[in-house]
Protein backbone atom coordinates (compact mmCIF):
# COMPACT_ATOMS: atom_id res chain seq x y z
CA UNK A 1 0.00 0.00 0.00
CA UNK A 2 1.30 3.35 -0.89
CA UNK A 3 0.67 6.51 0.70
CA UNK A 4 -1.86 7.80 -0.99
CA UNK A 5 -1.04 10.42 -3.66
CA UNK A 6 1.78 8.40 -4.75
CA UNK A 7 2.36 5.37 -7.07
CA UNK A 8 2.70 1.56 -6.01
CA UNK A 9 5.86 0.76 -6.75
CA UNK A 10 6.99 -2.93 -8.52
CA UNK A 11 8.47 -4.97 -6.22
CA UNK A 12 11.78 -5.86 -5.99
CA UNK A 13 14.11 -8.76 -5.72
CA UNK A 14 17.75 -8.70 -3.37
CA UNK A 15 19.61 -11.07 -2.65
CA UNK A 16 21.87 -10.87 1.23
CA UNK A 17 25.39 -11.18 0.67
CA UNK A 18 27.91 -12.46 3.36
CA UNK A 19 29.99 -9.31 3.23
CA UNK A 20 30.26 -7.15 6.48
CA UNK A 21 28.62 -3.53 5.46
CA UNK A 22 25.45 -2.87 5.14
CA UNK A 23 23.54 -3.08 2.35
CA UNK A 24 21.08 -0.79 0.55
CA UNK A 25 18.04 -1.26 -1.27
CA UNK A 26 16.25 1.48 -2.56
CA UNK A 27 12.31 1.53 -3.80
CA UNK A 28 11.47 4.70 -5.46
CA UNK A 29 7.63 5.68 -5.59
CA UNK A 30 6.62 7.34 -8.34
CA UNK A 31 4.16 10.75 -8.54
CA UNK A 32 1.48 11.10 -11.38
CA UNK A 33 -0.09 13.78 -11.00
CA UNK A 34 -3.11 16.32 -12.62
CA UNK A 35 -3.24 19.82 -12.98
CA UNK A 36 -6.91 21.32 -14.67
CA UNK A 37 -6.47 24.67 -15.90
CA UNK A 38 -8.34 27.00 -18.23
CA UNK A 39 -6.89 28.83 -21.59
CA UNK A 40 -4.59 31.11 -19.33
CA UNK A 41 -3.26 28.68 -17.02
CA UNK A 42 -5.36 28.98 -14.00
CA UNK A 43 -6.36 26.75 -11.74
CA UNK A 44 -10.02 25.24 -13.09
CA UNK A 45 -12.42 24.37 -10.27
CA UNK A 46 -15.46 22.12 -10.81
CA UNK A 47 -14.46 19.74 -13.46
CA UNK A 48 -14.99 16.04 -12.49
CA UNK A 49 -12.29 13.72 -13.09
CA UNK A 50 -12.13 9.82 -13.35
CA UNK A 51 -8.63 7.88 -13.69
CA UNK A 52 -9.60 3.82 -15.01
CA UNK A 53 -7.14 1.22 -15.85
CA UNK A 54 -6.77 0.00 -19.35
CA UNK A 55 -6.49 -3.26 -17.94
CA UNK A 56 -9.52 -3.83 -15.74
CA UNK A 57 -11.49 -1.25 -16.99
CA UNK A 58 -11.96 -0.83 -12.92
CA UNK A 59 -11.93 3.12 -12.22
CA UNK A 60 -8.65 3.70 -10.26
CA UNK A 61 -9.53 7.49 -8.90
CA UNK A 62 -12.01 9.91 -8.81
CA UNK A 63 -11.95 13.84 -7.49
CA UNK A 64 -13.59 17.32 -8.26
CA UNK A 65 -10.93 19.73 -9.44
CA UNK A 66 -9.81 22.87 -7.14
CA UNK A 67 -11.29 21.17 -3.88
CA UNK A 68 -10.55 22.49 -0.48
CA UNK A 69 -8.29 20.18 1.14
CA UNK A 70 -6.74 21.27 3.91
CA UNK A 71 -7.42 24.76 6.49
CA UNK A 72 -3.95 26.75 6.59
CA UNK A 73 -4.06 29.39 9.22
CA UNK A 74 -2.58 32.75 9.58
CA UNK A 75 0.33 31.28 11.77
CA UNK A 76 1.02 28.35 8.85
CA UNK A 77 1.40 31.22 6.42
CA UNK A 78 3.59 33.44 8.51
CA UNK A 79 5.54 29.67 9.15
CA UNK A 80 5.70 29.15 5.26
CA UNK A 81 7.10 32.95 4.52
CA UNK A 82 9.44 32.53 6.62
CA UNK A 83 11.02 29.31 6.40
CA UNK A 84 8.85 27.88 3.17
CA UNK A 85 7.92 25.37 5.49
CA UNK A 86 5.27 24.25 8.34
CA UNK A 87 4.88 21.68 10.70
CA UNK A 88 2.73 20.88 13.66
CA UNK A 89 0.09 18.87 14.71
CA UNK A 90 -4.08 19.49 15.91
CA UNK A 91 -6.97 17.44 16.73
CA UNK A 92 -9.69 18.03 14.12
CA UNK A 93 -13.26 17.95 14.37
CA UNK A 94 -13.73 14.24 14.66
CA UNK A 95 -11.26 14.36 17.70
CA UNK A 96 -8.44 12.49 15.68
CA UNK A 97 -4.70 13.64 15.90
CA UNK A 98 -3.59 14.94 12.85
CA UNK A 99 0.34 16.11 11.80
CA UNK A 100 1.26 17.98 8.46
CA UNK A 101 3.87 19.48 7.20
CA UNK A 102 3.43 21.87 4.39
CA UNK A 103 6.40 22.90 2.28
CA UNK A 104 7.05 25.31 -0.57
CA UNK A 105 7.44 23.40 -4.32
CA UNK A 106 10.37 24.63 -6.46
CA UNK A 107 9.58 24.29 -9.92
CA UNK A 108 5.34 25.47 -8.82
CA UNK A 109 3.73 28.64 -7.07
CA UNK A 110 2.19 25.87 -4.63
CA UNK A 111 2.66 24.13 -1.66
CA UNK A 112 3.19 20.15 -1.30
CA UNK A 113 0.88 19.07 1.75
CA UNK A 114 1.83 16.17 3.51
CA UNK A 115 -1.06 14.95 6.96
CA UNK A 116 -1.21 11.86 8.40
CA UNK A 117 -4.43 10.94 10.12
CA UNK A 118 -5.44 7.53 11.71
CA UNK A 119 -2.38 5.76 10.76
CA UNK A 120 -2.87 6.83 6.78
CA UNK A 121 -0.12 9.07 5.08
CA UNK A 122 -1.88 11.59 2.33
CA UNK A 123 0.33 13.47 0.09
CA UNK A 124 -1.71 16.68 -2.35
CA UNK A 125 -0.30 19.67 -3.42
CA UNK A 126 -2.22 22.98 -2.33
CA UNK A 127 -2.23 27.32 -2.43
CA UNK A 128 -2.21 29.48 0.50
CA UNK A 129 -6.29 28.82 0.30
CA UNK A 130 -5.73 25.23 0.88
CA UNK A 131 -7.22 23.88 -2.48
CA UNK A 132 -5.97 21.38 -4.28
CA UNK A 133 -4.35 22.72 -7.23
CA UNK A 134 -2.64 19.58 -8.80
CA UNK A 135 -4.51 16.29 -7.88
CA UNK A 136 -1.69 13.20 -7.32
CA UNK A 137 -3.77 9.79 -8.78
CA UNK A 138 -3.04 7.49 -6.26
CA UNK A 139 -3.60 3.79 -6.54
CA UNK A 140 -1.92 3.30 -10.00
CA UNK A 141 0.74 0.55 -10.28
CA UNK A 142 4.41 1.07 -12.20
CA UNK A 143 4.13 -0.22 -15.80
CA UNK A 144 0.16 0.07 -16.61
CA UNK A 145 -1.92 1.86 -19.04
CA UNK A 146 -4.26 4.52 -17.48
CA UNK A 147 -7.29 6.39 -19.15
CA UNK A 148 -7.65 10.09 -18.07
CA UNK A 149 -11.32 11.24 -18.61
CA UNK A 150 -13.42 14.41 -17.44
CA UNK A 151 -16.71 13.32 -16.77
CA UNK A 152 -18.47 16.59 -15.96
CA UNK A 153 -16.82 20.43 -17.16
CA UNK A 154 -17.49 23.07 -15.53
CA UNK A 155 -20.05 25.65 -17.20
CA UNK A 156 -18.39 27.66 -20.02
CA UNK A 157 -15.70 25.43 -21.10
CA UNK A 158 -15.35 22.85 -23.62
CA UNK A 159 -14.83 19.19 -22.59
CA UNK A 160 -10.97 18.05 -22.50
CA UNK A 161 -10.70 14.80 -24.30
CA UNK A 162 -9.86 11.54 -22.93
CA UNK A 163 -5.72 11.01 -22.48
CA UNK A 164 -4.20 7.51 -22.16
CA UNK A 165 -0.96 7.35 -20.29
CA UNK A 166 1.45 4.89 -18.68
CA UNK A 167 2.58 5.47 -15.12
CA UNK A 168 6.27 4.80 -15.37
CA UNK A 169 8.33 3.46 -13.69
CA UNK A 170 11.40 5.47 -11.51
CA UNK A 171 9.42 8.43 -13.31
CA UNK A 172 7.13 10.88 -12.23
CA UNK A 173 4.55 12.75 -15.02
CA UNK A 174 2.51 15.55 -14.66
CA UNK A 175 -0.73 15.48 -17.41
CA UNK A 176 -1.66 18.75 -17.69
CA UNK A 177 -5.71 19.07 -18.91
CA UNK A 178 -6.59 22.25 -20.44
CA UNK A 179 -10.43 23.16 -21.00
CA UNK A 180 -11.14 25.65 -23.53
CA UNK A 181 -13.61 28.73 -23.61
CA UNK A 182 -16.41 28.28 -25.64
CA UNK A 183 -16.79 30.80 -27.98
CA UNK A 184 -19.77 32.44 -29.69
CA UNK A 185 -18.64 35.02 -32.97
CA UNK A 186 -21.94 37.00 -33.53
CA UNK A 187 -22.33 38.92 -36.83
CA UNK A 188 -24.65 41.64 -37.95
CA UNK A 189 -24.78 42.11 -41.69
CA UNK A 190 -26.13 43.41 -44.51
CA UNK A 191 -27.70 40.77 -46.29
CA UNK A 192 -27.42 42.25 -49.98
CA UNK A 193 -23.35 42.69 -48.88
CA UNK A 194 -22.74 40.07 -46.40
CA UNK A 195 -20.73 43.37 -44.56
CA UNK A 196 -20.35 44.04 -41.48
CA UNK A 197 -23.60 46.14 -40.56
CA UNK A 198 -22.52 48.47 -38.16
CA UNK A 199 -24.90 50.64 -35.06
CA UNK A 200 -27.63 47.72 -34.68
CA UNK A 201 -28.57 47.42 -31.37
CA UNK A 202 -28.08 44.04 -30.08
CA UNK A 203 -28.63 41.22 -26.91
CA UNK A 204 -28.11 37.56 -25.95
CA UNK A 205 -30.68 35.80 -23.13
CA UNK A 206 -30.75 32.44 -22.18
CA UNK A 207 -33.86 30.33 -21.66
CA UNK A 208 -34.65 32.11 -18.82
CA UNK A 209 -34.77 35.07 -20.97
CA UNK A 210 -32.18 36.69 -18.64
CA UNK A 211 -29.75 39.04 -20.56
CA UNK A 212 -26.01 37.43 -20.67
CA UNK A 213 -24.61 40.33 -23.23
CA UNK A 214 -25.25 43.23 -25.19
CA UNK A 215 -23.57 45.27 -27.14
CA UNK A 216 -23.99 47.95 -30.37
CA UNK A 217 -22.38 46.44 -33.50
CA UNK A 218 -19.34 47.71 -35.14
CA UNK A 219 -16.77 46.94 -38.19
CA UNK A 220 -15.95 43.27 -36.62
CA UNK A 221 -17.89 40.83 -35.23
CA UNK A 222 -19.17 40.46 -31.24
CA UNK A 223 -17.49 37.61 -29.44
CA UNK A 224 -19.39 36.08 -26.48
CA UNK A 225 -17.07 33.85 -23.99
CA UNK A 226 -18.15 31.07 -21.95
CA UNK A 227 -21.46 30.30 -22.61
CA UNK A 228 -22.60 26.96 -21.40
CA UNK A 229 -22.31 24.28 -23.45
CA UNK A 230 -25.94 22.29 -24.74
CA UNK A 231 -27.77 25.33 -23.73
CA UNK A 232 -29.67 27.26 -26.01
CA UNK A 233 -29.83 31.00 -26.10
CA UNK A 234 -31.60 33.72 -28.02
CA UNK A 235 -30.03 36.36 -30.55
CA UNK A 236 -32.42 39.52 -30.65
CA UNK A 237 -31.88 42.86 -32.57
CA UNK A 238 -33.50 45.34 -30.10
CA UNK A 239 -33.26 48.26 -32.61
CA UNK A 240 -32.01 48.86 -36.11
CA UNK A 241 -29.38 51.00 -38.45
CA UNK A 242 -30.99 53.70 -39.65
CA UNK A 243 -32.91 52.83 -43.04
CA UNK A 244 -32.84 48.73 -42.01
CA UNK A 245 -35.65 46.56 -40.97
CA UNK A 246 -35.32 44.81 -37.42
CA UNK A 247 -34.32 41.05 -38.16
CA UNK A 248 -36.33 38.25 -35.96
CA UNK A 249 -34.72 36.39 -33.35
CA UNK A 250 -32.29 33.41 -33.85
CA UNK A 251 -31.85 30.78 -31.92
CA UNK A 252 -28.32 29.50 -31.10
CA UNK A 253 -27.05 25.78 -29.28
CA UNK A 254 -23.69 26.41 -27.73
CA UNK A 255 -21.83 23.58 -28.99
CA UNK A 256 -19.12 21.71 -27.29
CA UNK A 257 -16.07 22.76 -27.80
CA UNK A 258 -13.58 25.47 -27.73
CA UNK A 259 -13.75 26.48 -31.53
CA UNK A 260 -15.25 29.29 -32.14
CA UNK A 261 -18.60 28.68 -33.47
CA UNK A 262 -20.55 31.60 -36.09
CA UNK A 263 -24.05 33.14 -35.53
CA UNK A 264 -25.18 35.66 -38.63
CA UNK A 265 -27.75 37.68 -38.03
CA UNK A 266 -29.21 39.60 -41.74
CA UNK A 267 -30.72 43.20 -42.07
CA UNK A 268 -32.90 44.58 -44.94
CA UNK A 269 -33.08 47.97 -46.31
CA UNK A 270 -36.66 49.38 -45.78
CA UNK A 271 -38.34 49.76 -48.62
CA UNK A 272 -37.78 53.55 -50.40
CA UNK A 273 -40.45 55.54 -51.50
CA UNK A 274 -40.83 56.88 -54.85
CA UNK A 275 -40.34 60.57 -55.55
CA UNK A 276 -41.86 62.77 -57.80
CA UNK A 277 -39.41 64.32 -59.88
CA UNK A 278 -39.86 68.62 -60.13
CA UNK A 279 -39.69 69.96 -63.47
CA UNK A 280 -40.54 66.54 -65.13
CA UNK A 281 -42.19 67.48 -68.95
CA UNK A 282 -44.12 64.10 -69.31
CA UNK A 283 -46.25 64.77 -66.17
CA UNK A 284 -46.78 68.71 -67.11
CA UNK A 285 -47.83 67.70 -70.63
CA UNK A 286 -50.36 64.81 -69.03
CA UNK A 287 -51.91 67.86 -66.73
CA UNK A 288 -52.57 70.10 -70.04
CA UNK A 289 -53.90 67.62 -72.04
CA UNK A 290 -56.21 66.95 -69.40
CA UNK A 291 -57.23 70.67 -68.33
CA UNK A 292 -57.51 71.07 -72.67
CA UNK A 293 -60.13 67.99 -73.00
CA UNK A 294 -61.95 69.30 -69.90
CA UNK A 295 -62.02 72.82 -71.17
CA UNK A 296 -63.63 71.37 -74.53
CA UNK A 297 -65.93 69.34 -73.14
CA UNK A 298 -66.93 72.08 -70.76
CA UNK A 299 -67.26 74.35 -74.27
CA UNK A 300 -69.75 71.66 -75.80
CA UNK A 301 -71.78 71.25 -73.30
CA UNK A 302 -72.49 75.17 -72.91
CA UNK A 303 -72.87 75.71 -76.66
CA UNK A 304 -76.26 72.23 -76.52
CA UNK A 305 -76.89 74.55 -73.69
CA UNK A 306 -77.51 77.57 -75.63
CA UNK A 307 -78.73 76.13 -78.72
CA UNK A 308 -81.60 74.77 -76.75
CA UNK A 309 -82.98 77.80 -75.64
Amino acid sequence: LAPTGLNLANDIEFEVSYEKENQQVEMIDTINEVSKVDEKGNLLKGAEMTVTSNKTKNIIDKWISGQHIFDVTDEMKSQLSKDGKAEGSYMDDEDSMVTYSISKNKEHDDYTLMFVKDGETTYTNIDLQGNETRHMISGLEAGEEYVLKETKTPNGYATFKTETFTAEEGKDTSLSMTDEDTKIEISKQDITTKKELEGAKLKVTDKDGKVIDEWTSGKQPHMIKNLTAGETYTLTEVIAPKNYKVAESIQFTVKDTGVAQKVVMYDELLPVAKKVKTGDDTRINYYVVIAVLSLIAFSLLFIRKKSHE
